[in-house]
């Protein structure tokens, strides 16, 4: 079996079921090819969550995919606290301080990939083939790829949306630049004695940060950044001696944790794509650049790569191949430099804060309180956490 289209999009997670949909809404015929095909997310909370920023809250509502999730799973916030071990005062964000209704909301991953494929599908142009990609061969012409089924997709355009190990960047010979942290992240759903409050907590530790992000039923969903170290130990714990350590860690600020799900982890490295596109080629997401979690601004830079990608396809100039790499490299310009500037603040921010110096520790604790007591800086941090401006955000 064979068919064509325009766009064939590698991987259905929330940056490519996005791409999909804003692009089926821009006129295009997409194809969205993902082995793990639609399904209805479980009725029980998922332990994978991304902070949403305004920005990204934007996106959704433009391809009308914000309107059709359940407002029962989401959970805006209005504040952040953060505050480095052992350090008094905490460094506070108020939305109100900077005249908005909230600062983000926290939204379990596949909640917005289902209904992000939902809208995507109802697009005339858009089809969903529930298939991996075997591979793709590129030519003045566009894209021929082969699924894991044997189905021919003919394609002018090849967007790999893929993940960290995308294998549309490794076919394509794209080469990156890692950086390994050494650590791995524990992942799952706590809950704790205090309410939360609609506030997103974060707290420093020698060993890496431990955020407490809230969820609508009232629980939290904890990212622990670790040392390879100590992991297995905690993961080895159990579920009372694991909560027991968690809330000492976290000095009670929501009293103690009572119980909490099943733990996940992942390691932690920085990537980034010497190349986003190629002839008939682009890489969004985390398929050319991936970030420590310390500031949840994985899904929002992917997000803003599919902004960016629509808007250069858009552009109105029939007489300029629009999936050619002169046309694509308005993409690359535009988001390779902002992006590389994310990842070497939060390489910054990681390098600061991971580690028990004293006179490290001194400075990065005037500093926080520095910035807590100067309303102009913290607003111009807001500004970057709700709207990323390319650069950085919560």
């Amino acid at each position: 079996m064979s068919f064509n289209t325009d766009i064939l999009v590698i991987g259905g997670g929330i940056t490519g079921s996005v791409a999909a949909c804003a692009l089926g809404q821009a006129g295009f015929e997409v194809v969205s090819l993902d082995p793990a095909g639609s399904h209805l997310p479980t009725t029980d909370f998922e332990p994978r969550v991304s902070s949403i920023n305004l920005e990204s809250e934007y996106l959704l509502q433009q391809c009308g995919i914000w309107q059709r999730l359940d407002s029962a799973r989401l959970q805006s916030f209005d504040r952040i606290e953060v505050w480095d071990d052992g350090m008094a005062e905490s460094l506070v964000f108020e939305a109100a301080d900077a005249g908005l209704p909230h600062l983000g909301h926290i939204i379990e991953n596949e909640h917005i990939r289902y209904f992000a494929l939902e809208s995507a599908l109802e697009q005339p142009g858009v089809r969903l083939v529930p298939q991996g990609l075997e591979t793709f061969h590129q030519s003045a012409e566009g894209i021929r790829a082969i699924t894991s089924d044997g189905t021919e997709i003919q394609a002018r355009l090849i967007v790999g949306s893929d993940g960290a190990n995308s294998l549309v960047r490794r076919i394509a010979g794209i080469e990156r630049d890692v950086f390994d942290y050494r650590q791995r992240a524990i992942v799952c759903q706590v809950y704790p004695e205090a309410l939360h409050n609609a506030c997103a907590h974060q707290k420093f530790l020698p060993t890496g940060p431990l955020a407490f992000l809230p969820l609508a039923d009232g629980s939290c969903s904890i990212v622990w950044s670790l040392s390879e170290q100590v992991v297995d130990e905690y993961l080895a714990l159990d579920d009372g001696e694991f909560c027991q350590l968690l809330a000492e860690e976290f000095e009670f600020r929501l009293g103690a944790v009572e119980r909490c799900g099943p733990r996940f982890t992942f390691p932690l490295k920085r990537s980034h794509a010497r190349r986003y596109v190629a002839n008939n080629l682009a890489l969004i997401g985390d398929a050319c650049h991936t970030v420590h979690p310390l500031a949840g601004l994985g899904a929002n830079q992917g997000l803003a790569d599919v902004h960016e990608l629509v808007s250069v396809l858009e552009y109105p100039d029939p007489d300029v191949n629009w999936h050619g790499e002169h046309r694509l490299r308005r993409y690359e310009r535009r988001r390779r430099s902002n992006n590389r500037l994310t990842l070497a603040t939060m390489d910054f921010f990681h390098a600061g804060f991971s580690n028990d110096n004293a006179l490290i520790k001194y400075l990065r604790q005037s500093g926080l309180i520095a910035v807590n007591r100067i309303p102009a800086l913290k607003n111009r941090f807001v500004a970057h956490a709700t709207r990323l401006s390319g650069t950085s955000g919560l």
